[in-house]
């Protein structure tokens, strides 16, 4: 299968990816399928998200990316155009190996960063582990093997990284459960079974927990419940607005964040040297 994606397919895939990508598996027309189905499209394959040629590993990782949450098609389209590419003709690839690479880029790279954005949000109750916190986001950044990255997040837990989410979820009005399922997903990567390891729809439903935090304006993001109170109920045109900025920097920082995720499997990508990997010169970043 590998074999049939030539340059000029990987063109028009392009062409297809950029008319927008819908959540889940759509129909078979530009502008309406996910990710996969678009590759399958291009391919002259039957309508579905199983293209052979990417390896299941990032398939699922990929599916995942289609499906969350993104600010609108265009978005998610422009999100993972080089993704898609990078993970054509990795069905060769060992995908255990792929899968530690991406675990450690995901832990060097964005992991790190959000540890990072909590431990200075300007609550009083995570004064207790701002110190623990800002260690923890140290050693994952320097995570130089998959190893590492393991024991980073490993330490990362014991470092009383639950309490501060907890902290966090009661201050800020965060749904508790979903806000400490970003720690169950680090114990699911850190578990590495290859497919439920990276059933990264677990992954990315914990950085949903953590969709608000926004590097430049963190505490606003996340604080939605105050902001909302402080609006003056006497002028609503001007409460809407109000609204309507805070969830439009809401859905950019959950944008970034998935950009970043899918240049994590761009780069794991490119480590394990799929097909793919050589035409990425067609997709600039």
């Amino acid at each position: 299968m590998t074999n049939r994606m030539t340059k000029g397919k990987v063109g028009q895939l392009l062409e297809v990816i950029d008319n927008g990508l819908v959540s889940g598996l759509g129909k078979r027309e530009p502008g309406k399928m996910c990710v996969e189905a678009a590759v399958c499209y291009v391919l002259d394959l039957p309508h579905g998200d199983r293209p052979e040629c990417v390896h299941p590993v990032i398939r699922d990782v990929m599916i995942s990316l289609n499906d969350a949450v993104w600010s609108d098609g265009k978005a998610r389209a422009e999100g993972l155009r080089r993704a898609a590419v990078a993970q054509l003709g990795s069905d060769t690839i060992d995908g255990v190996v792929w899968a530690k690479e991406f675990i450690r880029l995901l832990t060097v790279r964005v992991i790190s960063k959000t540890v990072r954005i909590l431990a200075e949000l300007k609550f009083k109750e995570l004064d207790p582990y701002r110190e623990k916190l800002r260690s923890a986001a140290a050693d994952c950044e320097s995570a130089e093997t998959f190893d590492l990255a393991l024991a980073a997040l490993s330490r990362l837990r014991a470092r009383a990284a639950r309490a501060a989410l907890a902290a966090l979820a009661a201050r800020a009005a965060l749904d508790a459960r979903a806000a400490l399922a970003a720690l169950d997903a680090l114990d699911a990567l850190a578990a590495l079974d290859a497919r439920a390891a990276l059933d990264a729809r677990d992954a990315l439903d914990a950085l949903d927990a953590l969709d608000a935090l926004d590097a430049r304006d963190a505490r606003d993001a996340l604080d939605a419940r105050d902001a909302r109170d402080a609006l003056d109920a006497r002028d609503a045109r001007d409460a809407r607005d109000a609204l309507d900025a805070l969830d439009a920097s809401r859905a950019a920082a959950r944008d970034e964040c998935l950009r970043e995720i899918a240049g994590v499997c761009v780069d794991a990508c490119v480590a394990a040297k799929t097909n793919g990997s050589r035409w990425l010169d067609m997709v600039p970043s």
